[in-house]
């Protein structure tokens, strides 16, 4: 029996120049946020190669504003995922996401993706069923009954020894957020040995090798809290790489010595204080920077507004989103309603 290689999955790359702690490269003119995915995703690729892989799959959301790519996004793109396919000799497959596309349905002229087909990369827009490969892939679609009715079709037959790759919300993710996409049982009923799903920020395995793949780095404090990186899927095992980019973090004053360092060296640390003056602001700052924090961003909460022990609490890195979502539910909104709300939160975040 031949052996099957190894080979990488990413999601969620979200490319864009970044505002938030960002400053453009001096020798390059790249956004060094941007830059940092970018490297992240030549990481995957090597660890690909290394492994003696020879496929890159990316469940979707390569980029991140909607119907408007900026060329200093686009051009270090192309280029880098030449490199992955010239010089790593990988084969890459690259599926729509919701913030590659221009409208609301998946479509090849839609979609912002289909410029990296000049570098040597399989760029999805609609259902794609890879026989050879025994690979499903299946883009952005807007709306849960569409979606449920093309996953039966795909699912037809035999499916063991195939994998599928999606890009739709996932049940039980991201806590907090209202079970209004596919719930993992489903997914694991449809029959493949594996199911790689894009769109939630976070990495989560469930049973059957159902799996969210997790946005490759932090994009903003709205992902605290998520696991970020990269997959290697090998013989049926799912084996997850952190990312080595800066993280969005929470500071907890209860935090050791050894969690002061997992959590704050390196990376974007934002801190909650009750009604600082100047100076307590700038003896955290100080006090972070020696820690090693790459950046921080304090913010003054009155206590007043602290939350009461009757109130219900939700991880901080999804309260914005999950009140959004959950607002929306209550007033009967359908899913697309929801899903426009929350790329419209990303966006707000972006900028």
């Amino acid at each position: 029996m031949t052996a099957i290689k190894p080979f990488g999955i990413i999601s969620d790359t979200h490319l864009h120049n970044w505002a938030t702690f960002s400053h453009i490269n001096a020798d390059t003119g790249i956004n060094n946020r941007l830059q940092w995915i970018l490297d992240e995703i030549w990481r995957a690729a090597e660890k690909v190669k290394e492994l003696g892989g020879d496929t890159l799959i990316h469940t979707g959301d390569v980029f991140h504003v909607r119907g408007n790519l900026a060329p200093s996004v686009l051009n270090p793109t192309v280029e880098l995922f030449e490199r992955i396919v010239n010089e790593l000799e990988l084969n890459a497959y690259i599926l729509a996401g919701n913030h590659d596309l221009e409208g609301k349905e998946s479509n090849r002229l839609g979609n912002a993706a289909v410029a990296l087909e000049g570098a040597g990369c399989t760029v999805i827009s609609g259902t794609f069923v890879d026989s050879h490969a025994k690979r499903v892939f299946l883009p952005y679609v807007n709306g849960m009954k569409e979606l449920r009715q093309i996953l039966s079709d795909v699912a037809e037959g035999d499916k063991s020894g195939w994998t599928l790759y999606l890009h739709a919300p996932m049940n039980n993710v991201i806590k907090g957020i209202p079970d209004n996409g596919l719930s993992p049982v489903e997914l694991e009923e449809l029959g493949f040995d594996a199911v790689f799903c894009g769109h939630y920020h976070s990495h989560r395995v469930f049973s059957g090798n159902v799996c969210s793949v997790g946005s490759i780095t932090h994009q903003t404090f709205s992902d605290v809290g998520t696991k970020s990186g990269f997959i290697i899927y090998q013989d049926n095992t799912i084996e997850h790489y952190p990312t080595s980019a800066p993280r969005f973090v929470d500071y907890d004053t209860d935090w050791g010595e050894e969690e002061e360092i997992e959590y704050v060296e390196g990376n974007y640390v934002r801190v909650r204080l009750e009604n600082a003056s100047n100076e307590d602001v700038e003896e955290i700052r100080k006090y972070l920077k020696s820690r090693g924090a790459a950046h921080t961003q304090v913010i003054h909460v009155p206590k007043s507004e602290a939350t009461r022990d009757d109130e219900s609490t939700i991880d901080a890195g999804a309260s914005m989103k999950v009140s959004i979502v959950d607002w929306c539910s209550k007033q009967g909104y359908d899913e697309q309603v929801i899903a426009e709300s929350q790329s419209i939160i990303d966006e707000v975040d972006a900028a």
